[in-house]
């Protein structure tokens, strides 16, 4: 957590000019970790990535987002649509395969943002969430199905599914947020074996002592 509070703290001297930034433009490393489909939001990230970049260029900002994806493709079609994307801007977003183990981990500590902007239509408990929030990645998400109730009270960047400028703005505002702290403490508090069980065993009881 504290690498990752550095970073944002970084990133928010940048942006308010408090520091230098370096020739390279700063990048914000975002992550999309899922079934690479439609529905579940990927060429909603891409493009709003690509607006994003095209908003932050036009303020002079030395910030720009990049997109790593990491997972299969299911259709032939879309994966071949995903690399006309690549194509026309290399620098944008690469592919990572699907990861496991070190690999994801390795994936998580060193990106900054989770990006699902899903609308798939079975969405139930997105593992990738759950990942995120433990290790403190700011996560913005679509508004779909029960995504909010998993994610903390007033969680500030849920966006509406299929909206690309509203998921673009969301990535932009997420730059200068800090949650790490806050996403891992609701992780501990309700995803862990032991937590989960506890809160579990709790339901139980006062579904017990309701019905008595």
């Amino acid at each position: 957590m504290p690498k990752r509070s550095a970073r944002a703290a970084h990133r928010r001297e940048i942006i308010e000019k408090t520091v230098e930034s370096a020739e390279t433009p700063e990048k914000y490393r975002i992550i999309f970790l899922a079934h690479c489909t439609r529905e579940k939001g990927l060429f909603d990230a891409l493009a709003a990535v690509a607006l994003a970049n095209r908003q932050l260029t036009e303020q002079l900002s030395p910030i720009r987002l990049h997109l790593s994806v990491a997972g299969a493709f299911l259709y032939e079609t879309e994966r071949r649509e995903f690399e006309r994307w690549q194509r026309e801007d290399p620098n944008e977003a690469d592919y990572l395969g699907f990861l496991a183990g070190d690999a994801k981990t390795k994936l998580m500590q060193e990106s900054d943002c989770l990006c699902f902007p899903t609308y798939y239509s079975a969405e139930a408990q997105p593992i990738s969430l759950i990942e995120a929030m433990a290790f403190g990645l700011t996560i913005v998400a679509s508004a779909w199905r029960g995504i909010s109730e998993l994610l903390p009270g007033n969680y500030p960047f849920l966006v509406a599914a299929r909206d690309v400028s509203e998921i673009a703005r969301a990535l932009i505002e997420s730059m200068k947020a800090d949650l790490a702290r806050q996403l891992r403490q609701h992780y501990c508090n309700g995803f862990t074996q032991k937590s989960y069980s506890h809160n579990l065993d709790n339901a139980l009881r006062d579904n017990c002592v309701a019905t008595d």
